[in-house]
């Protein structure tokens, strides 16, 4: 069996909620499964059906259980939107933060955005995301909105 055959069998498991609830015990394992070692797979195809699973996985989960694992989700996705990854990676993961911000509202994912372990991470993966957060920072201040999110984001720095 293919490893993209097997991710694919996962992401249908994940559709039973008898699985999934069995899942959620060990979620941090599989999260990491699915956004570091797989989704790091030098076959392309391998990485974007893991980070399609992902978008499977946070489609069924409860609110409560999103929201307890959101730091590492957030951290596992933008370590493939920066870098010099293939553009079919980078292009899911986005639809897959975007689902995410759809689930949870923009404002819980932004605020993990603006953590350590995103913003002021050292990896030169995370450097063009950087970039671009600052970006929507900046933005933010000039249009004076999410003011709670831009305090909260200055004390820190």
């Amino acid at each position: 069996m293919s490893r993209i055959h097997g991710i694919e069998r996962l992401s249908a498991a994940l559709n039973n909620p008898e699985v999934l609830q069995t899942a959620v015990r060990s979620m941090p394992s599989l999260l990491h499964c699915l956004l570091v070692t797989m989704a790091e797979d030098r076959n392309y195809r391998v990485a974007t059906s893991s980070i399609g699973a992902v978008r499977g996985l946070i489609a069924s989960l409860p609110h409560a259980v999103l929201q307890d694992h959101l730091p590492q989700i957030v951290a596992g996705l933008t370590r493939h939107i920066g870098g010099a990854g293939k553009v079919n990676l980078k292009i899911e993961t986005v639809q897959v933060a975007k689902e995410l911000m759809r689930i949870m509202k923009p404002n819980p994912v932004v605020e993990v955005l603006f953590t350590s372990e995103c913003i002021g991470a050292k990896s030169s993966k995370v450097s063009q995301f950087r970039v671009a957060i600052n970006s929507l920072k900046s933005h933010l201040v000039t249009k004076k909105c999410r003011q709670p999110i831009l305090a909260a984001a200055r004390s820190q720095a």
